[in-house]
C-alpha cells in the first residue's frame, strides 16, 4: 500500500508518498525525452503507441520503463499508488489495443501528453486501462490507483 502526500507551499506544492511492501524496492531514475516513441505492452500484443511531446523525469521499479512517480517539463506530476483488492481494469479482448494501456503506462502516458490536469483528463476520455499482467509486477496485472 503507498500513500500520498501533498504540502503546499508559498511557490506551489511539494510532492511524495510512501512505499510499505514489505520489500526492498531497488528505484531507477527514468527520463522520457520528447519526441520518444513509446507503446504499451499488452501481454503478447502491443497496446496505444504515441510519441511523446513533453520530457518526463521520475522513478521506476521493477526494471520496467515506466514512471511511478514523476514529473514533466510543465509541472505535472503523477504517481501510481498500490492498493491491493482495489482496482478493477477493463477486459482487454474487449477493447480497442490502439487505445488501451497497462496499469503501469498511465503515468508515462499523462506525463509525456499532457501540460495540465485537465488535459490529463480529457487524455482518460480516449484510452482505456486494461487488465493485463506487467513484466516485472507478477502474474497479474498491478493494482494501481
Amino acid at each position: 500500500m503507498c500513500t500520498g502526500i501533498r504540502l503546499k507551499c508559498a511557490n506551489g506544492y511539494v510532492s511524495g508518498r510512501t512505499a510499505e511492501f514489505g520489500a526492498l524496492l531497488e528505484y531507477q531514475v527514468l527520463f522520457l525525452p520528447a519526441g520518444m516513441e513509446l507503446s504499451s505492452p499488452l501481454g503478447k500484443s502491443t497496446g496505444k503507441s504515441w510519441t511523446s511531446t513533453r520530457p518526463a523525469l521520475g522513478t521506476a521499479t521493477f526494471g520496467a520503463m515506466c514512471v511511478m512517480d514523476g514529473i514533466n517539463d510543465a509541472g505535472l506530476a503523477a504517481a501510481a499508488f498500490y492498493f491491493a483488492g482495489q482496482a478493477n481494469y477493463a477486459n482487454a479482448a474487449q477493447t480497442d489495443p490502439l487505445r488501451s494501456l497497462n496499469a503501469s503506462q498511465l503515468p508515462n502516458y499523462l506525463l509525456t501528453t499532457c501540460s495540465t490536469i485537465d488535459e490529463a483528463l480529457a487524455a482518460l476520455s480516449d484510452i482505456t486501462v486494461v487488465n493485463v499482467p506487467v513484466d516485472g509486477w507478477g502474474p497479474v496485472a498491478p493494482p494501481l490507483h
